[in-house]
């Protein structure tokens, strides 16, 4: 027994008494109760307005290192709406044959119907009540 393991093995007993002290869970994982002691003394405002503001600084310089690009003309645009409209027709119609196929004709077109209201969805999820309805036809629970 040398005399590191000596005074390792008395923190480690000094250390058990400690309510704040470092320690690792049964699987390895710091369960960071370090912070409970920081959080009692500083309030938590302290801390998270800390980490926010570590957060603001790397967010800041991965910022920077972007490369600058030039915005995209109208004919760009145009060009990249016409693609993604093709694509998400050729989705839908994806969706439907392969329904069609595994499950039956019936599967098929709720499934390429369920698929073509997504971006409805989306857009009148920030109207609650609109959304609630909107789901309640789409799902049969109405008529």
């Amino acid at each position: 027994m040398t005399l590191q393991a000596t005074r390792d093995s008395l923190d480690t007993l000094r250390l058990q008494r400690r309510p704040f002290a470092p320690t690792l869970t049964d699987l390895g994982f710091n369960p960071l109760s370090d912070y409970e002691q920081i959080a009692a003394q500083e309030g938590y405002y302290a801390m998270f307005r800390q980490r926010a503001e570590e957060n603001t600084k790397v967010l800041g310089r991965k910022a920077a290192s972007l490369p600058r690009s030039d915005p995209l003309d109208p004919a760009q645009l145009d060009g990249l709406r016409a693609a993604l409209r093709h694509a998400a027709i050729g989705l839908f119609v994806a969706t439907r044959r392969l329904g069609i196929l595994l499950f039956g004709e019936a599967v098929g077109e709720w499934g390429a119907i369920m698929f073509a209201t997504i971006p409805a969805t989306f857009a009148l999820s920030s109207i609650g009540l609109l959304d609630m309805v909107f789901t309640a036809f789409l799902f049969g629970a109405f008529g």
